[in-house]
């Protein structure tokens, strides 16, 4: 293979670091390499620690239902909250799951602090940014559920939405185990667009970084009459290919972790009897080397897809 083939485009990387402390896999979804560990949220509520070499739980917690970062050695996490204009945040033992404290946050009357979507509303927290570890960021959206509005009322619709768009940030005081709502504002960043990105010259098809942004998947579709399927080609960000693997989507956020390739399949649904059974989100660890899957585990999905008014 020749060199030219894998070069990088470095401007792509100027952000990005080899290893990071923690990363995001998805809204609620941690993965922490210094413990080999993911945290993430169960089916059912609550959350977990799973060791990432053989998929088993370290701890499971029922205190919080949301991983949302790992800030001086502790995790916080979010409650699911019953009463609008309330979140509950909780401070975990990142080694025992223990719960350490429990705050209680006033936000906007109408904000509907979840922990998932729902048909009306979409509320989201999350770290800032790098640089700025001990403050999250909460977003809110939220309006009147509807299905598909006729072409006369679209341009009020979509106004309707943006005016009920809220956001601002929280300060944690990791010595003290507390936090406070700040009045700071912030820009929201699009993530997917920087996750699927044209890095790597000389080769065909779609290109995404890693959640961490050190390796590179490129997908392909393979041709086929009897099923859907993809090519995935992994790399390190010297070109370096590790692995060639198929799959049935055509990309799933993931990260490296040694030998292994943690994704996170999406949620599905099929037909029995005449009714829709949905399957939850899978977190997986594939061995990179005979590209079979290592362990699975279900987790909770955060979007919403029940069904909506007519």
């Amino acid at each position: 293979m020749k060199k030219s083939i894998l070069t990088l485009c470095a401007a792509a990387f100027i952000n990005s670091s080899f290893a990071s402390e923690n990363t995001e896999i998805r809204s609620g979804i941690l993965y922490e390499p210094q413990s080999q560990s993911i945290v993430t949220m169960l089916p059912d509520g609550g959350i977990a620690a799973v060791n990432t070499q053989d998929g088993t739980y370290k701890w499971i917690s029922s205190a919080s239902d949301k991983p949302l970062g790992i800030v001086d050695g502790l995790l916080i996490s979010q409650q699911q909250s019953t009463q609008s204009a309330v979140m509950s945040l909780v401070y975990h033992d990142l080694n025992s799951g223990d719960s350490l404290n429990n705050i209680q946050l006033t936000l906007p009357d109408q904000v509907k602090a979840t922990v998932v979507d729902g048909a009306s509303h979409r509320f989201n927290v999350q770290q800032l940014n790098e640089n700025t570890p001990h403050q999250l960021q909460w977003t809110f959206s939220g309006g009147t559920a509807q299905g598909i509005a006729p072409v006369k009322d679209l341009t009020q619709s979509r106004n309707q939405e943006l005016n009920d768009s809220l956001s601002g940030t929280i300060d944690l005081d990791t010595k003290n185990r507390t936090a406070t709502i700040s009045n700071r504002t912030f820009q929201v960043v699009n993530t997917t667009a920087r996750i699927e990105q044209a890095v790597m010259t000389g080769i065909e098809g779609r290109q995404f970084l890693s959640q961490d942004e050190s390796h590179v998947l490129i997908s392909n579709r393979i041709p086929s009459d009897q099923k859907v399927s993809y090519q995935w080609r992994i790399f390190d960000r010297t070109g370096q290919l590790l692995s060639s693997l198929e799959s049935p989507h055509s990309y799933a956020p993931f990260v490296i972790s040694g030998s292994q390739l943690l994704l996170l399949e999406p949620a599905t649904g099929q037909l029995v009897n005449g009714e829709l059974v949905r399957n939850a989100p899978l977190l997986k660890a594939v061995n990179l080397g005979t590209g079979k899957e290592s362990w699975s585990i279900k987790v909770r999905p955060i979007a919403y897809f029940g069904p909506l008014p007519v």
